[in-house]
């Protein structure tokens, strides 16, 4: 497997880590956006039913 972690250390040293960035950011993003409506919808079904 040397030669697949060279090629991945190459990647980065040209600017994949931006790009690996940005998707974790757009990820990350989605998966708080979609928790937190989730919840936020929890929370108004509780209020509301009280």
């Amino acid at each position: 497997m040397p030669t697949f972690e060279d090629s991945a250390r190459r990647r980065h040293r040209r600017g994949g880590p931006t790009v690996s960035w940005y998707g974790r950011l757009l990820i990350v993003g989605a998966l708080l956006t979609a928790a937190g409506w989730e919840i936020f919808r929890l929370l108004l079904t509780i209020i509301t039913l009280d």
